[in-house]
This record gives C-alpha cells, structure tokens and sequence, in this order.
C-alpha cells in the first residue's frame, strides 16, 4: 500500500495514505497507530490518526528524526490491516426525538420510523475523532438517509446529540455549534475530562445503534451514561 512521510515542523511527522474514506485503509492506518504506541518508543509523546493519514509527536532531543522515520517505514511496511486491535462491538442506545427527524424524512421521502429504522439497521465503523474532543465519525450508514447539513448552523447542540451531515452519521460529545441534521440523542458521556479514560470511543471500534424510550435514556443518563448493555 503506497504512502508518504512528510515531517511537519521540528516536532511532527505525519503518515499518509491514499486520500479517501476506505475501511482497507483506515484499517492499516490504525495498526500502525496501534503498533506504534504499544513500541512505547521514547521520545515520541502521541500517536494519533484520521481517515487516512497518522500523526507522530516527538522530541527531538530524545529521538532523532531520520531514526523515528526509519522505524515508522518498517511499521508501515511489514504491518498488515487485519493486525489491527480495533475493540469488539459496542452498543450505542439512542433516543429518537430529534428536532429535525421530520425535515430528514420528508427529504429522504420516506417515515420518520423508516429514517430510524434506517439509521439503527447497520453497524458503524469509527473511522476516526475530531471536531471537537471525542467527536467521531462513524461510517457505514444507508446512504438512502444522506441528508445536506443545515444552511445555518446552530450556536449550540447539546452533548450527546446524534445528527446526519450528507453521507456521514455523528455523535456531538460536548455542547458546541453545529449545523448537522439532529435526529436524536443518546445518555451515554462520549467524553468526559475528570474519567481517567475521558474518551469513550476510540477509532476502530465497531458500533451498533439501538432505539431506546425516553425511561430507559434517563435511567442509564442516572446511571452516569459510561456504560450500557442491552
């Protein structure tokens, strides 16, 4: 698989692949990434990824450029998509009440319980986390719902807000402005600082969408929204 190293200023190299949403790719991508941070390597301070590409942080006066990007290649080289360490499924409940699940529906020409039925009828890949602290953007969901993000984008949409932006389904984890097509919301704290694991998902994981009633958001929502099972 073909890719390029390019070192973006005295303390970061960056990975890239081919630029384009592909779960080949971005299952190469989080191996190496993967591979990488279990190396523990010193002088490297984080790994992240995107889509297609992986970020490398480092010190310069603990590791020397040319020896990082020479271990970075052989981790591109020799490691494969399917030794990655992407988590086992996990399931997401998400209430449906979204103030714009009729404005998708009458676009997508079809029932607001269709749209769920839709939404909730396929399992996610996360491909990678951004906008904003633990924002993920999953990929996988019926194109037959893709609706156009919203002309004017809303100040503020509440954490937890599940909306549809064209082909893509995401999960707002914080309050934060946004013009995304809101069709529910789910209990669960997809960030937060103060957990000693403040990220809930992470890229890789696979992701299951399950409707839930307005009783069972607020129990799990007491219940302090990290955990569910079905």
């Amino acid at each position: 698989m073909n890719y390029s190293i390019k070192w973006l200023g005295d303390r970061m190299i960056c990975i890239y692949f081919e630029e384009k949403i592909d779960e080949f790719i971005n299952k190469k991508v989080n191996a190496i990434k993967n591979r990488l941070i279990q190396m523990e390597l010193q002088g490297v301070d984080a790994v992240t990824s995107t889509f297609h590409t992986i970020s490398v942080y480092y010190d310069a006066l603990e590791i020397s450029r040319e020896k990082l990007v020479e271990i970075i290649s052989d981790q591109c080289d020799t490691v494969l998509p399917n030794q990655s360490l992407d988590s086992n499924l996990l399931i997401i409940p998400i209430l449906y009440d979204g103030e714009d699940l009729d404005r998708v529906a009458t676009h997508c020409g079809i029932t607001r319980e269709e749209v769920v039925n839709r939404h909730c009828g396929t399992d996610y890949r996360i491909y990678m986390l951004g906008f904003s602290p633990g924002f993920p953007y999953f990929g996988g969901m019926d194109p037959s719902i893709a609706t156009p993000r919203l002309k004017s984008p809303r100040m503020k949409i509440k954490a937890g807000s599940v909306g549809i932006a064209d082909k893509q389904t995401g999960i707002y984890p914080i309050d934060s402005p946004g013009g995304w097509n809101l069709i529910g919301r789910t209990p669960l704290k997809l960030f937060d600082p103060l957990d000693q694991c403040p990220f809930l998902l992470s890229s890789g994981q696979t992701v299951r969408f399950v409707p839930i009633d307005s009783i069972e958001f607020e129990r799990i929502l007491l219940a302090g929204g990290r955990t569910y099972a079905c």
